[in-house]
């Protein structure tokens, strides 16, 4: 059975010349372990991801490296659906872009990493590191392996 492919406006999204794809940028109740953590285990609350109000579009980079060399789209589109905070990628049509997009085609690169600035708190019976609030999406990254399992580009 094909699964179908929506948009935030719940309009069919299709593949297409205009270099969209769906991801997944996060899952809410979900534990990670991220670079910024010092090897601990980080919980994103569901009720984060419900709570805040996305941007409408962030940079897309390679590798967390935010510099204009390495940015090669944005994801727009960004909306709540429980429990994932899901976008649309576009990549831009540069000759990196066009490398980029045969990696993706190809399942070279399937995952996505998100650089955020959080409020959270530290649970000192669980040992985790848990995420209260999301203040800010600041970029997200094309990445080898992410943090999140969850975070992937959908095709």
């Amino acid at each position: 059975m094909r699964k179908f492919k929506y948009n935030k406006k719940n309009n069919l999204l299709k593949k297409s010349q205009n270099n969209l794809y769906n991801v997944i940028l996060l899952k809410g109740d979900n534990i990670v372990y991220d670079s910024t953590s010092k090897g601990l285990p980080l919980l994103i609350k569901l009720t984060a991801l419900k709570e805040f109000q996305p941007p409408n579009k962030i940079p897309l980079f390679l590798d967390h490296e935010d510099k204009i060399s390495n940015l090669v789209g944005e994801v727009k589109n960004i909306y709540y659906k429980e429990p994932y905070l899901f976008g649309e990628m576009e990549i831009y049509d540069t000759s990196l872009g066009k490398d980029i997009k045969k990696l993706i085609e190809n399942k070279k690169i399937t995952d996505l990493s998100v650089k955020m600035l959080t409020e959270e708190h530290f649970d000192y019976i669980k040992k985790i590191n848990i995420v209260d609030k999301i203040k800010k999406l600041i970029s997200v990254s094309l990445v080898l392996e992410g943090a999140d399992k969850y975070a992937k580009i959908q095709l």
